[in-house]
C-alpha cells in the first residue's frame, strides 16, 4: 500500500504521463486535457480498487485537476 501521498502522485502522474508527458498535478483535467465527463469516470474506473480503495463516481467528477484526483485518492487510502 502506498505510504504517502507523494507515492499516490507518482502512480497517478505516470499513468496521465503515458499519453500527456508534461502533465502536472495543475493539470486542469476539463481545460487543459479536454477531458468530457465519461473520460474523466474512465479514469476513476482505473483506480477504483486500487490499493483496495473505492472511488464514487460523484467524487472522481468533482476533480478539476489531477492534484484533487491524487487528493482524492490519497484521501481514500488514510487510516481514520
Amino acid at each position: 500500500m502506498a505510504k504517502s501521498r507523494a507515492e499516490v502522485a507518482k502512480h497517478v502522474l505516470a499513468y496521465f504521463r503515458a499519453n500527456w508527458p508534461k502533465v502536472v498535478e495543475k493539470t486542469n483535467l476539463r481545460k487543459n486535457l479536454f477531458l468530457r465527463d465519461a473520460q474523466i469516470l474512465n479514469i476513476g474506473a482505473y483506480f477504483n480498487g486500487w490499493q483496495g480503495i473505492f472511488l464514487r463516481p460523484l467524487e472522481v467528477l468533482a476533480c478539476a485537476t489531477i492534484g484533487d484526483l491524487i487528493d482524492l485518492i490519497w484521501s481514500k487510502m488514510k487510516p481514520n
